[in-house]
């Protein structure tokens, strides 16, 4: 993108202290230093240091410096220029960062060699070298993703992470520390799952094709000759020989690496397919669908430090489709390391979250108004920050205003629920679906028959702890606790007063993740994490005695008596608001087929197939509810698998796809040939 000289002259590079912080703030926009052509990724980085960033699409800059580093100087490198450094004190008179073309933009290229042989065994030694590397490294990251269709923002993700990087895989793992969000109203779109898309395509193993197409990179030699067209050049007076490798088949990326001849490192990959038959996005909306038209991946080095990445863009066209309209959405998504060596304590969560996308993790992990200001070293550009503006006023947003601390909201596509005076559990909020425990093939001699109550049940609460370093090397914390949707279900009769214990149990976890927090600022120059395991082993333990004390709510005068303790401490009386005249009754009107499918989902998770077919067969006969019918034919499909009598496994199975249920017809698939 390009932007006038008349905005360029309105965006001056600024120099100003935050006292707060003990920090400055260096910004401003680089450019071509005669056609004044805005420059995009440029490398920024104080000099002899891991620590900087990127300019932005449209070539503007921002970023924090510490005290220590104010005496310094930054070194401003992009491919195809002349390097330039600049004395942090010198900011304050400087307007635009100007770089100067090297003589690769006016010089010849050459090709390098003609035998194709030669081309594709050294081709293949340079990323096969990175193939065999075990080395490591980590850094913190940034990612920012943005949609649009048209002028229209959809969906806008940025978040800050710990990533661990290796040579053979580029990113191998991240944690988020914490993130914004914020979608259109007309739905949740697609784009949550692109971060664990780049993070788990591992760009030079060759045993990964899961998420994106296939690449040289991720080839062997033979594959690599079937399936490229190869050439080479050089480029940059000769320094670097750059490889273009054109797809024979469409379904797999073209693109170009290039490679410094002196270090004997790659400095950049580029990526590019148009039409995939294979897409990895999907909407959340299972109504609608879409088209993936094209995808471009960049993966740049570091000039300073050629064998480290720097930043991975990923930029992709879709055609989406809905009942009401036909949308044209482009998506560009960037992983910036910018501070290597260097990592956030992530955090800490007492029990797996299962938070399966961007959206989840955000709105779990909280968010603190000063950490994120003092760590965002990504200007905003025209375009986005009037794409906040809408999304604010016309969408859904989460923590887009850093002036307001930390909210979460429980969402619809939320897994987690966060305890809440005013937002109360309730039975639909467990999970009652046996496709999310996992069940699937699994062989073995003889079913169980036994089971106990206690294994119908599971009631999951759990305490998260984000841990904020402040200026002075002391911690202030964000904290929550948690009911997890996902892994807690109740198999279980259910009435008025189980539904007031579940609810007493919330509020003991939150009482005692208040006393947790009160002792881990007792002495906050460390983040002691034995108190917050502590705290999670005491909410456990007062889980299990409280069940037992009140027989799992059925003893009303003991249940009633936990009630008093905790309404002292919390102002809640779960007893008035669920149980005051209870009923020995279901509270969600389940009908015969609703209790039998239930059971039946029980005896299968337990591995009593029998007993689970019985129960499902019986809940069949009674059941009115197509969308019930569809689970009960694919539990019970399962259960006949379990007991090798695949016949009427596949009688199931078909019954149900003829009700709509996809999941059907791919176990189908898989027992196809038994």
């Amino acid at each position: 993108m390009r932007i006038s000289v008349f905005a360029l002259t309105l965006f001056a590079v600024s120099f100003f202290q935050m006292k707060a912080f003990s920090q400055l703030t260096i910004k401003g926009r680089v450019v071509a230093e005669q056609s004044l052509e805005a420059l995009s990724f440029v490398s920024i980085q104080i000099k002899n240091t891991s620590y900087g960033t990127i300019s932005s699409y449209e070539g503007f800059f921002s970023l924090f410096i510490e005290n220590k580093y104010i005496g310094d100087s930054v070194i401003f490198s992009f491919m195809g220029f002349e390097s330039k450094t600049v004395a942090i004190q010198d900011f304050s008179k400087i307007s635009v960062i100007k770089l100067k073309p090297t003589s690769i933009m006016l010089d010849e290229v050459k090709v390098v060699e003609k035998d194709p042989h030669l081309i594709y065994k050294n081709f293949y030694s340079i990323v096969d070298s990175y193939r065999k590397s075990k080395s490591g490294y980590f850094g913190k990251t940034f990612f920012s993703l943005s949609s649009f269709n048209g002028i229209l923002p959809v969906e806008i993700i940025e978040g800050l992470y710990n990533c661990e990087y290796t040579d053979n895989s580029g990113i191998a793992s991240a944690n988020l520390k914490m993130g914004r969000y914020g979608h259109d109203s007309n739905s949740y779109f697609y784009s949550l799952n692109t971060s664990d898309i780049l993070i788990n395509y591992k760009l030079y193993n060759t045993d990964d094709n899961t998420y994106l197409p296939l690449w040289p990179g991720k080839m062997s030699l033979n594959s690599i000759k079937k399936n490229y067209i190869i050439t080479a050049r050089t480029g940059g007076t000769n320094s670097y020989i750059i490889y273009t490798f054109k797809a024979k088949d469409k379904n797999i990326f073209s693109g170009s690496l290039t490679f410094d001849i002196a270090t004997k490192k790659i400095v950049k990959v580029a990526l590019l397919i148009e039409k995939p038959q294979k897409s990895v996005f999907a909407p959340i909306n299972p109504q609608h669908r879409l088209e993936l038209l094209n995808i471009d991946i960049q993966i740049v080095y570091n000039p300073q430090n050629l064998q480290h990445i720097k930043y991975i863009t990923v930029n992709y066209d879709i055609d989406y489709f809905s009942s009401e309209q036909t949308m044209k959405i482009n998506t560009k998504a960037l992983f910036l390391l910018f501070h290597e060596g260097a990592s956030y304590i992530d955090p800490v969560f007492t029990s797996d979250p299962c938070l399966s996308n961007d959206y989840e993790r955000i709105l779990a992990v909280g968010f603190d108004s000063v950490f994120w200001k003092t760590n965002y070293n990504l200007p905003l550009s025209d375009k986005t920050a009037s794409a906040f503006d809408y999304l604010v006023k016309h969408g859904s947003t989460v923590n887009f205003d850093i002036n307001q601390e930390f909210k979460i909201e429980d969402k619809e596509h939320f897994n987690l629920m966060p305890w809440s005076e005013h937002q109360r559990i309730k039975w639909s909020d467990f999970n009652h679906n046996s496709k999310d425990f996992g069940i699937r093939e699994k062989k073995i001699n003889t079913p169980n028959n036994y089971y106990t109550p206690a294994d119908l049940y599971n009631i999951d609460f759990s305490f998260m702890v984000n841990p904020i370093r402040t200026e002075g090397e002391n911690f202030r914390y964000i904290s929550n606790t948690f009911f997890n949707r996902r892994k807690s279900y109740y198999f279980l009769e259910k009435d008025e007063k189980t539904l007031a214990l579940v609810n007493i149990l919330f509020d003991m976890n939150s009482v005692e993740k208040n006393t947790m927090d009160s002792l881990l600022m007792v002495d906050n120059t460390v983040f002691n994490r034995e108190i917050v395991e502590q705290a999670h082993i005491n909410a456990n333990n007062n889980t299990i005695s409280i069940i037992k004390h009140t027989d799992r709510g059925r003893d009303f005068e003991k249940l009633k008596e936990i009630n008093r303790t905790y309404l002292q401490k919390t102002g809640i009386d779960n007893i008035s608001l669920y149980a005051n005249k209870y009923r020995e009754v279901t509270l969600d009107n389940e009908t015969s087929a609703d209790s039998d499918y239930n059971i039946g989902t029980a005896l299968l998770l337990k591995k009593d197939y029998i007993g689970a077919i019985l129960h499902l067969t019986k809940a069949l006969e009674t059941s009115t509810n197509n969308s019930q019918k569809r689970d009960i034919y694919y539990n019970r499909a399962v259960a006949f698998i379990e007991l090798n009598d695949i016949p009427k496994a596949k009688r199931d199975l078909q019954n149900a796809i003829n009700l709509g249920d996809v999941e059907s017809q791919k176990l189908l698939d898989k027992i196809e040939d038994r």
